[in-house]
């Protein structure tokens, strides 16, 4: 984009040097009178390059559309969390995931534990039976 604008920086910069050269040579004098046939290249000139300057001033202006249109509104830029929000969710999501390894250590305290009396209760049953069955 800077490459085009610079482009077209330096195009009208080169226009108007010529336009200024012309117009220098023109007051110089010694040559032909105003309106004669020098005059008339120097207008067909100008009208060259206006054209062209109009194409690429068109060029720029679809450029420009097409930029806008993907641009960023203010309400867009409204809807963006910002950097509090996002730390306030940091800090719920962690408080939750610290929540979560508590339940996670209790419940498997709970089972351990439930597992110890279970292995337990089954080794004295087999203990016991075994005394029966020998006896």
């Amino acid at each position: 984009m800077n490459d085009n604008i610079s482009y077209l920086k330096a195009e009208y910069e080169h226009q108007a040097q010529v336009i200024l050269e012309a117009d220098q040579e023109a007051k110089k004098g010694g040559g032909n009178p105003p309106g004669g046939g020098d005059l008339e290249s120097r207008v067909a000139a100008l009208e060259k390059s206006s054209l062209e300057i109009r194409e690429k001033l068109v060029r720029v202006e679809m450029r420009l559309d097409s930029i806008e249109s993907n641009m960023a509104t203010k309400v867009d830029l409204a809807n963006i969390a910002s950097k509090d929000d996002l730390n306030g969710l940091i800090r719920a999501s962690s408080k939750d995931i610290q929540d979560l390894a508590v339940s996670f250590h209790k419940t498997m305290n709970e089972q351990t534990w439930k597992f110890v009396g279970v292995a337990t209760a089954l080794a004295a049953i087999a203990f016991t039976a075994a005394k029966f069955i020998h006896s």
